[in-house]
């Protein structure tokens, strides 16, 4: 959690230090014709609040991958996450868990090399209990998970980004489950080719 803090001051420092920023171009929504480019990318993520779920359960690192393209009015996107939750009571079992997801948000270029990136996401959340003498019938659970993220990008190469990201999960399970994530990991952009354009469009 330290470094994550400590990479979001190096982040905004060096944009700010940055020389050739002009104040009319500080902030604005990113424009772009619909599917024009394809964003992907793989971050580093762990769940760090604590409520009454973790008393239960305790949450390893995990992993998350995401595909992001413009679309008519802002940017779709797609992505899964992975995650392990250990159990803190040997009579419960530990689950694996996967929430993947469909979502749309709004990118805005803050500073010259800094791009801020807010959205919501709605999937289902799956969680597989591993325990061998779980009843075949309650080994696996699947609910509808919203998800509201915000993810700052600072580019590192033309075509390349070093990104930060926070999340709220809300599984709609018979107790809700309140999940907020911390994530870091680096994104991708290239032209979609002229195939895939037509066919997304």
């Amino acid at each position: 959690m330290r470094t994550l803090i400590l990479l979001i001051c190096i982040l905004v420092c060096s944009a700010f230090l940055h020389k050739n920023i002009s104040y009319s171009q500080s902030v604005f929504v990113v424009e772009e014709s619909p599917f024009e480019k394809i964003k992907i990318g793989i971050q580093y993520t762990n769940n760090f609040n604590r409520n009454i779920f973790h008393n239960t359960w305790h949450p390893s690192g995990g992993i998350k991958g995401f595909f992001e393209t413009p679309f008519y009015i802002g940017r779709m996107q797609f992505g899964l996450k992975l995650m392990n939750f250990n159990t803190k009571d040997l009579n419960i079992p530990e689950f694996f868990s996967w929430f993947v997801y469909g979502g749309w948000g709004i990118e805005f270029r803050t500073l010259r090399l800094v791009r801020l990136y807010s959205g919501l996401n709605i999937g289902s959340f799956q969680m597989n209990f591993e325990k061998e003498d779980v009843e075949q019938g309650l080994k696996s659970e699947s609910e509808l998970g919203i998800d509201f993220m915000v993810r700052l990008s600072f580019q590192i190469l033309k075509n390349a980004n070093l990104n930060i990201e926070g999340s709220y999960l809300r599984i709609f399970t018979n107790k809700k489950i309140n999940l907020f994530y911390a994530s870091a990991g680096l994104d991708y952009s290239f032209n979609a080719p002229d195939w895939l354009r037509d066919f997304l469009k």
